[in-house]
């Protein structure tokens, strides 16, 4: 009888301590993801730094670009996304685009996987909003190398009048493991197609590094040189940092 009686108590004992489990757990992914906002804005303010030192030097674009996705705990492998994107101009910080959308993204399936996102893009002459469809495919190559692969389908609704743009990006990189967490260095390159000049109008290269920070925070910084032929200035440089959440 005395046993009967000790196995209830025992069991309402561990409702605190499975609390306080959980409440340690919601402290280091809270505290990962400051110290994530925290690398952000060093990176921004370096980058930025440096971006306006060699726009005051240089007849290019400069911008400094920062982006933030949230992607919720996974259900069947689904999980929702929140995307807020800021690119500023380097000089005086004044905003080019901000961007905010939703989307979902599909379970990892033989290093592949689907994403389907709605956004809306403020610029300073109006307003854009954007359908997008996204296959991501990452394939191991040599040497421990994987190369990621993202394609794109935009519908663009920019001040009522619609278009479609795709674009493809590659990236090459290699896993470091530097003081005992595994960094990500990487190249890329992404090319654009807009159907309203009919034609491949944008191309990009860029070099980055993303870190992590544990408990589903990762934090990529990069450096981007963009050549655009229907725009003047054609070259834009842009320096930015983007952070990964994963619920």
């Amino acid at each position: 009888m005395n046993q009967a009686e000790h196995k209830p108590s025992g069991a309402s004992g561990n409702a605190p301590l499975s609390a306080f489990r959980g409440l340690d757990s919601f402290s280091h992914l809270y505290h990962s993801f400051l110290s994530a906002l925290r690398s952000l804005l060093l990176a921004s303010l370096l980058l930025g730094a440096t971006i306006r030192q060699s726009a005051a030097q240089s007849p290019l674009l400069h911008e400094v670009r920062s982006e933030l996705f949230i992607t919720s705990p996974r259900i069947h492998g689904f999980g929702a996304t929140v995307i807020v994107e800021q690119h500023l101009e380097a000089d005086d910080l004044s905003p080019n685009e901000r961007i905010q959308g939703l989307g979902i993204v599909s379970p990892v399936v033989h290093g592949m996987s689907l994403g389907s996102e709605v956004r809306q893009v403020l610029t300073p002459t109006g307003v854009e909003h954007r359908y997008v469809q996204t296959m991501l495919a990452t394939v191991p190559v040599f040497a421990g190398f994987a190369i990621r692969n993202r394609t794109r389908l935009e519908m663009r609704d920019i001040n009522t009048k619609w278009s479609r743009r795709y674009l493809n990006r590659t990236a090459l990189g290699h896993d470091v493991d530097v003081l005992g967490s595994t960094l990500f260095p990487y190249v890329q390159a992404d090319l654009s197609y807009d159907t309203r000049f009919s034609m491949v109008n944008r191309r990009e290269s860029t070099i980055g590094v993303r870190i992590p920070f544990g408990h589903g925070v990762n934090v990529d910084s990069y450096l981007t040189r963009q050549s655009d032929l229907k725009r003047s200035p054609l070259l834009l440089l842009a320096g930015g940092t983007i952070i990964r959440v994963a619920l």
